[in-house]
């Protein structure tokens, strides 16, 4: 049987609801997070990075000195200029003080 443009279109479109069905029921969606996200802003690629929740420091000692060095801002959701938190943002440091803190 031959499939017509119409049978490949509800097919990609069941594919779809199910893909974002077990991306809502997961525990943690993620694109490129932690690392990566902070250097495309060291690297000046990207403007701004928020990991919200769930880091240790080891996650974030490295990328708050790279992220400084590069010209940018480092802070936790609340604003500190720490690693030690649980959570990151990254900015070219024109945008950070629009998003950070988010935890207020």
């Amino acid at each position: 049987m031959r499939r017509t443009r119409r049978d490949s279109r509800s097919a990609g479109s069941h594919l779809e609801r199910r893909r974002a069905a077990r991306q809502q029921a997961a525990y943690r969606a993620r694109g490129f997070g932690d690392f990566w996200q902070h250097m495309l802003v060291a690297e000046g690629a990207i403007d701004l990075a928020v990991d919200a929740i769930g880091l240790a420091p080891y996650d974030l000692a490295a990328v708050m000195v790279i992220v400084e060095e590069a010209g940018g801002t480092f802070t936790d959701r609340h604003g500190e200029r720490t690693y030690l938190n649980d959570s990151a943002v990254s900015s070219n440091g024109l945008l950070h003080h629009h998003i950070a803190p988010l935890g207020n």
